[in-house]
């Protein structure tokens, strides 16, 4: 029979083994998903400040059609988003 020293040490134990079960979950380290892929993959978006202004722009590259667009916000408040012309990227990569 256990006495109340073992049950005591046996809960310290699932205890400890539940911590580490839980730190191991929430110090993982994120999986990268725009890693490259040989039939092109899917479209990849990111933001960043146009040159010299006070919003974001949003790119889409879209590797099957090696092109890169740009979404910039139309005008007042509720206004759609406004896409420039596609870049070619085969043709402003090529030598």
């Amino acid at each position: 029979m256990f006495t109340k020293r073992s049950w005591i040490a046996l809960l310290v134990g699932v205890n400890a083994m539940l911590i580490v079960a839980l730190l191991a979950q929430v110090v993982s380290l994120p999986t990268a998903l725009a890693q490259a892929s040989r039939r092109g993959g899917k479209p990849v978006c990111v933001t960043a400040k146009g040159s010299g202004q006070t919003y974001d722009v949003l790119y889409v590259l879209d590797p099957s059609q090696a092109e890169l667009l740009a979404l910039y916000p139309g005008g007042g408040p509720g206004s759609k988003l406004k896409a420039t012309p596609p870049r070619d990227l085969k043709k402003d990569f090529e030598r």
